[in-house]
């Protein structure tokens, strides 16, 4: 759920980078989103006179705002880079226009466009990260599924052996007809009620046996355990 989360912010934080060119008097046409290797590549953006772009990264942003002065726009562009731009903003719908409004009140619209390219930048890197965690964790899962699966085979393997030599020791317990006989083995125990011997030592005789021994005497006879 959370990866979907970050996919919805993504895809919000884009459609307002394209609504504040729009609102800046400028035109932009995106096309999809594309995901490679190395992660999500956000889309380009292009729009308005041509040379009137500058590449940030894998955005190509196109700017046709009207101005008299065919220098403007290179001059915002540059005051924009020398100004800090202030962190991303990304509570409430409210709180990012809010602070959109603000910037290009303060500082015109190519502080308010580098504030909107440096949100979008984040949330491609975000999206990046969360993209190596998804890897990372379907890597982990991977290997905790190839362990489990190893520890079954293991304790299939060891019910399998318990059952061969549980076979074994009834085959070699059952042949000794007298206590003396059966008292004789440490793998072995008396039954006197059943008048039979079974498999077992001194705490008992061993589970899975089909005789249930009422008493079970281990080592000597007589000794009731």
């Amino acid at each position: 759920m959370w990866l979907l989360d970050r996919l919805r912010r993504v895809g919000f934080c884009t459609q307002l980078f394209i609504t504040v060119f729009c609102q800046l008097g400028g035109s932009v046409t995106a096309t999809a989103w594309t995901f490679t290797n190395e992660g999500p590549v956000p889309p380009v953006l292009e729009g308005g006179a041509p040379g009137a772009g500058r590449p940030v990264g894998n955005l190509r942003v196109h700017l046709d705002a009207p101005s008299d002065n065919p220098d403007r726009h290179g001059s915002l562009q540059e005051s924009a880079y020398r100004d800090p731009v202030p962190p991303m903003q990304r509570d409430s719908f409210e709180e990012l226009s809010a602070t959109m409004k603000a910037l290009k009140k303060e500082g015109g619209e190519a502080r308010a466009a580098a504030w909107a390219e440096e949100s979008v930048g984040q949330l491609r890197d975000e999206l990046v990260a969360l993209e190596k965690r998804k890897q990372l964790l379907l890597t982990t899962f991977g290997q905790e599924a190839l362990a489990a699966d190893k520890l079954f085979a293991e304790a299939q393997e060891e019910v399998r052996s318990t059952a061969k030599n549980l076979h074994l020791l009834r085959t070699l317990c059952g042949a000794l007809d007298t206590c003396s006989q059966c008292s004789g083995t440490t793998v072995c125990g008396w039954c006197p009620v059943e008048g039979r011997c079974v498999p077992g030592d001194r705490l008992g005789a061993f589970a899975g046996l089909s005789t249930q021994c009422s008493t079970f005497w281990s080592g000597r006879c007589g000794t009731r355990r």
